[in-house]
């Protein structure tokens, strides 16, 4: 586990920089792609989900308190929280309700 909590500490770290980048939603998407596929590989061990799904949602958490994908969305034109969500939806069906509870 050490691993994936050092590439989640690192992207909410340098999310403000990542964010300027003129593909970020292009890495967003990609860096969803990996954590699902990751995900799917480890469906039978529990506790890297759980610890996946915990990291990933405070990720989530950090670019929705700081707008960044509404900046994104606008910059690009593309509606980025669908797309998030659609890439999630195969591994967390119920994360974009549980993440707009947790406002």
């Amino acid at each position: 586990m050490t691993l994936l909590t050092i590439i989640f500490h690192i992207f909410n770290h340098k999310l403000d920089a990542l964010a300027e980048l003129k593909n970020f939603h292009q890495f967003w998407y990609n860096f969803l792609k990996i954590i699902k596929q990751f995900l799917l590989l480890n469906v039978d061990n529990d506790s890297i989900v759980t610890h996946c799904m915990e990291w990933l949602k405070n990720s989530i958490l950090v670019v929705k308190t700081n707008k960044i994908m509404e900046k994104v969305s606008q910059t690009t034109g593309e509606d980025v929280w669908t797309k998030t969500w659609d890439i999630l939806a195969e591994v967390s069906p119920s994360l974009q309700q549980q993440m707009d509870d947790s406002n």
